[in-house]
């Protein structure tokens, strides 16, 4: 009896962790990177996955209190941009933005809201992106810097870089190198076959 009540118990503990892990695993990540364009404005960068834990629905999901400091300047309160639409899994778009300064308040930090074409519940599967969308919004009015918050709503990084991220190179620049590779590895070849006292293609014999 005894050893039977232990297995249930344990048989118990085993499938709560097993609850826990996998509601862990589904939770909501949001990751938006901004970094200015050539003519001042703001490229986003977002992508997101997993569901809310939030009760209810509702078409806006907000971080209020963003840990790391204030990335939005005074002048933009209640501020919102939009964006093209960014479909997740469940059909729900991503569309906009809100920014939400505290004014130089003595208290309490700047607040985002992530704005969607729906109503989001638990249920939804938020997974969206990568994607990139420009904002119409003057980069120098954000502060650069990594700002974060892990609510109901999901684990939010908003990162706000003071340089676009640099690209990689193009396949035309690759090709060309790999090109000038091939040319040197035939330069050091011939060399090699004059030195040994070899013939070489090009002397006919």
């Amino acid at each position: 009896m005894i050893l039977d009540s232990l297995v249930r118990r344990l048989a118990c503990a085993c499938a709560c962790a097993l609850s826990v892990a996998t509601t862990g695993a589904n939770a909501a990540s949001f990751d938006l990177l901004l970094t200015p364009t050539d003519d001042g404005r703001t490229l986003l960068s977002f992508s997101a996955s997993g569901t809310t834990e939030g009760a209810g629905a509702g078409s806006d999901l907000t971080w209020s209190n963003l840990i790391g400091g204030n990335p939005f300047d005074d002048a933009l309160q209640f501020f919102r941009v939009d964006v093209d639409p960014i479909e997740t899994f469940s059909g729900i778009s991503f569309i906009g933005l809100t920014l939400d300064s505290d004014g130089g308040a003595a208290s309490g930090q700047d607040d985002l809201t992530l704005r969607f074409d729906g109503l989001v519940s638990s249920d939804d599967l938020l997974t969206a992106g990568p994607a990139t969308r420009r904002l119409e919004l003057d980069f120098a009015l954000l502060t650069p810097g990594e700002y974060t918050r892990l609510t109901t709503a999901g684990e939010l990084t908003l990162t706000i870089l003071a340089s676009p991220v640099p690209q990689p190179p193009s396949a035309a620049l690759m090709l060309a190198g790999l090109g000038g590779l091939g040319g040197l590895s035939r330069l050091w070849g011939v060399r090699r076959r004059r030195r040994s006292g070899a013939p070489s293609a090009s002397s006919g014999q």
